[in-house]
This record gives structure tokens, sequence and C-alpha cells, in this order.
């Protein structure tokens, strides 16, 4: 995996309603061998940079539908499957723009890079997760990642493979992970679970290798716990560094480096109590920068990344009918997901700024 994080430990014990029956309970990733559910993933990414000519704005967007199945469990672990049934993907960089939605008919050639998001529909691989919600290991990756690129040209598939390896084992497994059944605090008692308070907090720090290679320390609180319910609030900061940086569609190396001179993320999750899967999670992180040149010249740039994931836990539910009540009451909304890539000589990766995915309808989930 490209994304590396620490175990979560508890790190603090405050109660805001001690004595009451809702102010402690257990809170763990409970899905067992067989369970399937779907889920939404996007990435909405926004970039200025401030040019002599004046600010230019980036913006990319991603969306997929995922199903996601508990194949085996052993010692603990668990090998989860995903698989892709829906892509879509937007970016108006430099002015150069691009739509593309995978349930809707193709007109003309598509470019390469779209070429790669389409064959993630229909396609997937599996991988093991620790007891305390850590990717273990990848399993079907590489044969993944040949199906997404069959339909480029020999010649030119070694470097979306480059690419895409990155991208999508980074923000398509591990931020999955992490920007969702990750986030569970995790110090189990006897019977392997771990007791959680209002008012908790546990802290954990990741280091990110996609897009920009950075160090997150987050924090996070439990802000309210309910019978079905725990509400976490996520907020973080993001450790100085510079770093190379290297074109995604070539992985050559521009010569370039990025100077990040700090950065915070927020947010809060809505956690199904039954499975500990997000109902909803949502979480932005700010990225203050400085490009610097070849020639000694530097461009400051600020970035927005605006995370967003939706499970539907509910027992029975198929991936299908989550797809076709969504596209019923929300027939323009795009739906929004994982991985976004840079066009050829830009640098620039980002989003429009999305409106959030809607809450669940009370009769949505147990």
């Amino acid at each position: 995996s490209h994304s590396e994080s620490a175990p979560i430990r508890l790190t603090s014990a405050q109660q805001a309603a001690a004595g009451t029956a809702s102010s402690q309970g257990r809170l763990s990733f409970r899905l067992k061998v067989g369970d399937r559910f779907p889920l939404i993933k996007r990435v909405s990414q926004t970039l200025k940079q401030a040019l002599p000519q004046g600010t230019v704005v980036n913006r990319s967007e991603v969306t997929l539908l995922m199903a996601i199945t508990v194949e085996a469990e052993e010692a603990g672990r668990k090998r989860l499957g995903v698989r892709y049934q829906r892509v879509q993907y937007s970016h108006d960089i430099a002015g150069h723009k691009i739509q593309f939605d995978s349930t809707q008919p193709v007109q003309g050639d598509l470019p390469d890079m779209v070429k790669a998001y389409r064959g993630l529909v229909g396609n997937g691989f599996s991988f093991w997760l620790s007891a305390d919600n850590r990717i273990l290991q990848v399993e079907g990756f590489d044969q993944f990642l040949q199906r997404c690129v069959q339909d480029i040209a020999p010649q030119r598939r070694q470097q979306f493979l480059t690419a895409l390896a990155i991208t999508e084992e980074d923000q398509g497994v591990a931020n999955f992970v992490d920007d969702s059944i990750g986030l569970l605090p995790y110090d189990p008692d006897e019977n392997g679970e771990t007791v959680v308070r209002v008012g908790q907090s546990w802290t954990r720090e990741r280091s990110l290798f996609n897009p920009i290679p950075m160090s997150v320390i987050t924090q996070y609180t439990l802000t309210e716990l309910t019978a079905r319910e725990a509400t976490i609030d996520v907020i973080g900061r993001i450790v100085p560094t510079t770093v190379a940086t290297y074109d995604p569609t070539t992985g050559q190396a521009t010569g370039h480096r990025v100077i990040i001179r700090g950065g915070h993320c927020v947010g809060q999750c809505t956690v199904d109590r039954a499975t500990g899967l997000p109902l909803y999670s949502r979480v932005e992180r700010f990225l203050d920068m400085v490009v610097r040149l070849d020639s000694g010249e530097e461009i400051p740039e600020t970035k927005s990344i605006v995370t967003t994931v939706q499970a539907f836990p509910e027992q029975g539910r198929s991936v299908a009918s989550v797809e076709k009540s969504r596209s019923e009451q929300h027939a323009s909304d795009v739906v929004p997901a994982v991985a976004t890539q840079e066009a050829p000589g830009t640098r620039g990766r980002a989003v429009r700024p999305a409106q959030p995915l809607p809450r669940p309808s009370p009769g949505q989930h147990p």
C-alpha cells in the first residue's frame, strides 16, 4: 500500500455525560464473511496558483460507486473485495475540460486517461485488513491494473500503469480505509472490541504518498453516541515538507519542487454502530504550498481536497438499487469518487467544490 499509518490508540478519556447510558458504548468494524454493501466515494480538488498574470484555478472531481464484499476472515484479519460499478470524472485544468460518465454513451474517441478510468468498471481486486483496520496486503492488484489499460495502445500503456498504480492503490484502497473504517479507535478489551465514551479522543499519524507526499497528524473525538450511530469529529495538521514532483502521465521527474508550508484538515463522520461503516463522512484538507521551478522562480499555491464517503450497510440492499434510487432522486447530481490525474504538461489536480452527497433518509439504514 502507498499509505502508512500507526495503530490507533486511545489517548484521553473525558465523559461529556457521565453515568448516562448513551455516554459510552462499543465501536468496532463488525461485518462478517458474505456481507456485501455499496459505497460511494468522491474526491474533489481545487488548486489555486498565484501567477504573474493572475490567479489560475484548476479543478477536478472523481466519483466512484463500489461494491465491497467481505470474502474471508482468519485470525482476526478480514479480506475485502472491491468491485467498481460506476465511474464519473471531470476536470478543468488550464482551460482543458473533460467530463466522463461510464453509464453514458461515448461520443468520439476517448483520451487515454479516460479509457483507463473506464477500465475500472466491472473491475476489482481484494485486500486484507488487520484487526486494527490497517491494510496488510493487496491481492490481484497487478491484474486489475492491466485490465484498466487494456484499451490503450500498447506503446502507451506503461505510463498509465505507473500513474494508476500510485493513484488507485493509494486513493482507491488506502484512503477508502483511512477515511472510513480506519478512523475507528482500536484499544480492544477481552472481547476484542473497543469501549468509547462521549468526549473521548484518539490520535493517528498517517504518511500519504499521493498526490503529494505528506504527513498528517489527526485527532478524532467522539461527540455523540446513540443506539444506532456514533458521530466523530476530525481535526488535524499537515506537517511541512519539501518533495520532488513527477508527471503523473509519464512518471518522469519534472525538476520542480513542491514546498508544503503547512496545512490542516477538518471533518466529521457518522458511523453505523451495527457495522462500523460510515453512513456519511466528509473531510476537507487544506494545503499551503510553494512550487520552486528550475529557474528558481517560486509560485505560491493553495489546495483544497474534499473527500466524501457514504456507505449503505443495510442488509440485502443491492448496489444496483442504491444507484437507481440516487439517479431517480438526484437526476442532476454527479456521483463522485476516487482518484484524479493531471492533463499532460500540467501539475495541478483539482475538483469543482462539490456539494456533499445527501445524507441517507431515515428509512435507508437500520
